[in-house]
């Protein structure tokens, strides 16, 4: 028998909680470690509006992360 998987963390749906790397697109959405080596991906475009002022970002993917999530690859 084998262990079930530890389902993976989704993107977020609003930009209430993001820390300021991951909000400026300095850090991994998912794991927040600092995107300093290549393979980083734009994950997805998380949409927030505050009256007129939008706050909307484009939230980033570590290399590690985007592979374990098979983001980026055709399909």
């Amino acid at each position: 028998m084998t262990a079930s998987a530890e389902p993976l963390p989704t993107v977020p749906r609003t930009v209430t909680g993001l820390s300021w790397d991951v909000y400026h697109g300095r850090a991994c959405v998912w794991c927040e470690v600092l995107l300093m080596e290549p393979g980083a991906r734009p994950v997805a475009r998380v949409e927030e509006y505050a009256g007129v002022h939008d706050l909307s970002t484009t939230v980033w993917g570590c290399a590690p992360c985007c592979q374990a999530r098979g983001v980026g690859e055709a399909p």
